[in-house]
């Protein structure tokens, strides 16, 4: 079945139910394993999917990641020093 993954189109292979493996989505669409899949439900709202788990697939779903955030470094800048 082809997926709307991080806005490209991908073909990931279905389970007999319809569901997909997260696995599966993450390997099609080249999502790191440290990075969260998310599916976009049609009403708006996200769930966050686990690694391992089975999806069932309908054609209105949009899944994407997450990227990792790093806030800070804790070091001080030079020109910001007092």
């Amino acid at each position: 079945m082809r997926q709307m993954v991080n806005g490209k189109i991908v073909e990931v292979f279905t389970n007999l139910d319809g569901s997909v493996s997260s696995d599966a989505i993450r390997k099609a669409a080249r999502i790191p394993g440290d990075r969260p899949l998310i599916l976009q439900q049609p009403d708006g709202s996200n769930t966050i999917i686990n690694p391992g788990q089975d999806v069932p697939l309908t054609p209105d779903q949009y899944f994407g990641d997450i990227p990792v955030h790093k806030r800070g470094t804790g070091a001080t800048p030079a020109n910001q020093t007092a």
